[in-house]
């Protein structure tokens, strides 16, 4: 069940409620995150799993930050551990569109030990909820490496749904990557009952 800590999302005002479940703690991205968030978008299994092509320097890091901050179209979280407030991993919507009520959702766990825990399927139904029940959107659509069998599960159990396949959408590694286009729509949202 979705949690608002602190906040309220506002368009202009760029003010993003914190999301708390009982594995993780989600809170919008700060300086004290990004070099963590750098390491992390470096590493090469990250890098395969959110189908980054080159590696990230610090100014694009801080440019990235900058944009965010300044872009009411993306909303960014940290993913904290909640006993413990260690920084995880990042989420967000991007692509956010009140206009026509819909959102690209990402996620990554850069913390190898979180990898398994249900954190990364508490951090979607968060993401759902604030999307769905507090944003008012009607849709939410992610891209997803047609490889990554771990992620499209954890969607699929989630109620998304393929919408198709984007082939030989990336050149990765000097090989073509296609990519599984997936959404759920608010109606196919459940709003009492939550997979984690």
């Amino acid at each position: 069940m979705l949690c608002l800590l602190a906040g309220t999302y506002e368009v202009n005002a760029k003010v993003q409620p914190e999301l708390a479940g009982g594995k993780v703690r989600l809170v919008p991205l700060s300086d004290e995150h990004l070099a963590k968030s750098l390491e992390w978008v470096n590493d090469p299994y990250i890098m395969s799993t959110v189908l980054r092509v080159t590696p990230v320097t610090w100014e694009d890091q801080r440019r990235w930050y900058a944009a965010i901050l300044s872009d009411p179209a993306k909303m960014v979280y940290a993913i904290l551990r909640a006993g413990d407030g260690i920084h995880i991993g990042n989420t967000g919507l991007y692509h956010l569109d009140l206009t026509h009520r819909r959102a690209e959702f990402w996620i990554y766990l850069g913390d190898q030990d979180s990898r398994g825990t249900g954190a990364a399927s508490e951090t979607l139904t968060l993401m759902k909820a604030l999307a769905f029940e507090h944003l008012g959107l009607t849709k939410l659509y992610l891209h997803v490496g047609l490889d990554n069998m771990p992620a499209r599960c954890l969607y699929t159990r989630h109620g998304f749904k393929k919408e198709g396949v984007l082939r030989h959408h990336y050149i990765i590694d000097s090989k073509p990557v296609d990519i599984v286009v997936m959404s759920q729509l608010e109606n196919e949202y459940d709003h009492e009952s939550h997979t984690t």
